[in-house]
């Protein structure tokens, strides 16, 4: 470095250790520029950066100076040195990006089914960026984008779902039927849409089921031999009958059947729902995905047998009562300042539930009042963006804030929280205005499942899942949710208890028996360190249970914990939960419940005179998010 000019006495932002720096780095970057291009030149892999240990400006200018020196001639090097180390493969990069993209988008606008990375190979060795190295990535890169690009354009959806397609041996961006995860081969005629209907070849599709197709020429009548069941239809006519254990079924396709090339053409919504399957669509990978749900739930379930017969008797036992539970609860959420200094919100309330097992409807009575005095106390701005000021809030009645839902027997969820809404910012709610919060069915509830205790773990889990958007991906889900709750539910990890059975399982365990890692017990327990989860569930026919559970995720400084104990009967249970972030926040909720059999129960359904708001519908959910 050049000789540092003498101790001066300066009044700019400029350092002494700035003034070093600035003198070392051209020096630097000059040397490591050279070194750079003699390294790629001669094969030489990159090489490693050598900056100074610390960073420190030094007691006296010269230390300063000196350490400025180094420390900017150390990142002048470093940096010079990549610039021309890369220099060639840049180069050779933007060569061939242009044509690859050119290639790439040609090949996507044509909806060509191979995955586009083949296009070209990647590096084998990740340290070489010579000219060749840039050609051969420019071009792949070029290859990938175009490819990408074009295909969305051509297609209107991404080229992994067609490859998806293509990949279990269907036909990319035609009509496609997919059976417990196994596409249908159609040698001749293709399924087609029609009239916003999938039409199908019903030979292929219903063979591919097991079923046994025959055909009366004279009568023009298919006639369908499976599970038990046989059903007949006329070609050219929308009605059809089944006959299963001596009982005729009558109904009416969505749309008449047809010949085409030799094919009856049946739409597959009827040939699935006939035959007891359910059926899904798949519109960007235009696939009728057919699942056996009933027979695939019975699958699962054969590795839960305890815990089903626990649900089952617990339905079985509430089934056409008329029940209330009353639930009180009390939270205390703690938040530190900087210095460590805690301030605690409490907020008390109570839950009253009323259910004839079919329907459901809850209300909340929520106190606030000791949790606003504390902000008001401390000067806090968690309530900056309501419509009212905490002084103004702490006049109202805050120590009956109400809420309501209802659970209706069709599964439809509404919601109704006036004065809770109003202090969050959104408009003010009427006596009458009820929020659709939609139709839990769509997250595998079903109300008979509920009603007639028939719900088990094999039934949630497959009708969860099938849906529109995720039926395609259904064996692969599976394959990781299966395992998974069998490591925690399963028969095979259940200890006899009594008359009831106990469950437990922990992350380590969890990892090892899905699959998830592939490590030795050892070494993940070694890796995890304190981190871990572990929880006991101990149930029983009767209604008695209890769960236990402890968490602790992060590092010595800051980490996740709590823990949860829950205990009851039939008719009596309480809870404690803790939650806690190392010197950030802690929350500790307990709760204690009873249930009761009433002669009487409040209307589990809408009033006559409600209005229903749809999200969005008069409410400031911007306010309510934040």
């Amino acid at each position: 470095p050049a000789e540092p000019e003498p101790a001066p006495v300066y009044e700019g932002e400029q350092s002494d250790f700035d003034r070093g720096w600035d003198a070392g780095y051209d020096a630097g970057y000059d040397k490591g520029f050279a070194r750079g291009k003699a390294d790629q030149e001669a094969g030489r892999p990159m090489a490693d950066s050598e900056l100074p240990d610390d960073l420190w400006d030094g007691e006296t200018y010269q230390e300063g100076y000196d350490r400025g020196c180094a420390y900017g001639e150390s990142s002048g090097y470093v940096s010079g040195y990549a610039e021309n180390y890369y220099a060639g493969y840049e180069v050779g990069y933007e060569e061939t990006y242009d044509s690859g993209y050119d290639m790439g988008h040609a090949d996507g606008t044509a909806r060509t089914p191979r995955n586009p990375e083949d296009m070209a190979p990647a590096l084998s060795d990740l340290e070489d960026y010579s000219y060749e190295a840039g050609v051969n990535d420019g071009r792949r890169d070029g290859c990938l984008n175009g490819y990408g690009d074009g295909y969305l354009d051509a297609a209107g959806h991404a080229y992994e779902e067609d490859l998806d397609v293509y990949a279990r041996g269907g036909v990319p961006g035609g009509v496609n039927v997919m059976f417990n995860g196994e596409m249908v081969q159609f040698p001749d005629q293709r399924p087609e849409m029609k009239n916003d209907r999938t039409m199908v070849p019903v030979r292929a599709v219903m063979e591919s089921m097991g079923a046994q197709v025959d055909y009366d020429a004279s009568l023009k009548a298919v006639i369908i031999i499976l599970n038990g069941a046989t059903t007949t239809f006329t070609v050219g006519s929308s009605a059809y009958s089944v006959t299963k254990d001596g009982e005729v079924t009558r109904g009416t396709m969505d749309c008449a059947c047809y010949n085409l090339n030799g094919r009856v053409m049946v739409p597959i919504r009827f040939l699935a729902e006939a035959s007891g399957y359910t059926v899904c669509w798949d519109g960007h990978r235009h696939t009728a995905v057919i699942v056996d749900t009933e027979g695939l739930a019975a699958k699962i379930d054969e590795n839960f047998t305890y815990i089903n017969s626990i649900m089952a008797a617990r339905l079985t036992e509430n089934q056409g009562k008329k029940q209330e539970t009353v639930t009180t609860f009390n939270v205390k959420n703690t938040l530190y300042d900087e210095d460590g200094q805690a301030v605690t919100f409490p907020i008390s309330g109570e839950v009253t539930t009323h259910t004839d097992g079919t329907a459901w409807r809850i209300k909340m009575s929520i106190s606030i009042k000791d949790a606003l005095q504390t902000m008001l106390n401390n000067d806090m701005g968690l309530l900056a963006d309501a419509t009212i000021s905490l002084r103004t809030a702490m006049r109202t009645d805050l120590n009956n804030l109400t809420a309501a839902i209802i659970l209706d027997k069709e599964g439809n969820l509404y919601f109704q929280a006036p004065v809770i809404l109003e202090l969050l910012g959104s408009e003010p709610m009427e006596d009458n205005q009820w929020i659709s919060l939609g139709n839990v069915g769509q997250y595998g509830v079903g109300m008979e499942d509920l009603s007639d205790g028939t719900m088990t773990v094999g039934s949630l889990l497959v009708t969860s899942l099938v849906r529109d958007e995720t039926a395609f991906d259904l064996e692969e889900t599976l394959d990781i949710a299966v395992p998974l709750l069998e490591a925690i539910y399963g028969d095979d990890v259940a200890e006899k208890n009594g008359d009831g059975y106990t469950w437990k399982f922990d992350l380590v365990s969890i990892l090892l028996t899905t699959g998830l890692v592939e490590l030795t017990a050892e070494d993940l327990a070694e890796d995890l360190g304190d981190n871990n989860l572990t929880a006991t569930l101990t149930a029983d026919v009767k209604g008695n249970y209890s769960l236990t559970g402890a968490w602790r995720f992060g590092t010595e400084e800051a980490a996740i914990s709590g823990s949860l104990n829950t205990s009851g009967t039939a008719t009596s249970g309480k809870m404690s939960f803790t939650l806690a972030l190392t010197d950030l926040f802690e929350l500790e909720l307990t709760s204690e419940s009873t249930t009761r059999i009433v002669r009487d129960l409040p209307a589990l359904e809408l009033p006559a005179d409600a209005e229903v708001l749809e999200t969005g519908d008069e409410l400031s959910w911007d306010a309510l998010a934040e």
